[in-house]
Parts: C-alpha cells; sequence; structure tokens
C-alpha cells in the first residue's frame, strides 16, 4: 500500500485510481449550462467524469456576487473550499465556508449563490449528472 500512494502522490495512475494534480487550482473556463444572469461570472471544470469509468464525477465551480436557479438531477456534495457559498431553499438558506460540506439530495430545486465570491468542489452521483433524469 505505501508504495502505490507514493507513486500517486508523485502524480503517477495505479490501476483504477484517477489522479489530477494541481485540481484545485487549474484555471476554470466559463460555465457552459443557462441559468446564471449576465453579470454573475460562473467557472467550471469538471476533474473526474464518467469518460474516466467511474461512478462518481468532481470538478470545481466558482461564482460572483448574485445566484442563479438550478435543480439537481443527481446527488451531489460540496466542499466550500474558499468564500462563501450559499444554497438557496424555499424553506431557507443554508451558508457554507471554508472547510464545510454541504449535501444537496437528486430533484433539490436550489440557487447557488454568494454575497462575494465562493470556489467549491462538487461531487456528483450518478458521474453523466447531465444525462441523469
Amino acid at each position: 500500500m505505501r508504495r502505490i500512494v507514493t507513486r500517486l502522490l508523485a502524480g503517477e495512475t495505479t490501476g483504477p485510481v484517477r489522479h489530477v494534480p494541481a485540481a484545485a487550482s487549474a484555471e476554470l473556463p466559463p460555465f457552459p449550462h443557462p441559468g446564471p444572469p449576465p453579470d454573475q461570472e460562473v467557472r467550471a471544470r469538471d476533474v473526474v467524469t464518467a469518460a474516466d469509468g467511474v461512478p462518481m464525477a468532481a470538478g470545481f465551480l466558482t461564482l460572483t456576487r448574485g445566484e442563479f436557479p438550478w435543480t439537481l438531477t443527481y446527488d451531489e456534495i460540496q466542499y466550500v473550499v474558499e468564500g462563501e457559498l450559499h444554497i438557496g431553499l424555499p424553506e431557507g438558506r443554508v451558508v457554507g465556508r471554508p472547510g464545510d460540506v454541504i449535501y444537496v439530495p437528486r430533484g433539490t430545486a436550489i440557487t447557488f449563490g454568494t454575497p462575494s465570491w465562493a470556489k467549491f468542489l462538487y461531487v456528483t452521483f450518478p458521474a453523466d449528472w447531465e444525462g441523469s433524469t
């Protein structure tokens, strides 16, 4: 086990393990889906996808001040890396700060928002979240 861990930390991939070096610092392209208003900058990058042959996906998303609606057709866990992430619900608002984990179940209608800026890691199930219904 120690040998495998050492190889992964060195940036190698062994067997079914997917290693994405410095994923959190990678440049994120503009969010390719409708929803955010024109004055809100939203960027995202998937780093593990269904193309990797795995049942879950992961990526990073950043957003600037504002909010936009989203309905999840998949289960998602969010880990707040920087800033303050607001998840709006009919019942109220969940506020995530660095180090916080938020779980949003499939079928939930939310708003993603922030009063200034936020960056979070998302993990989705299934991996092909765009094809999920």
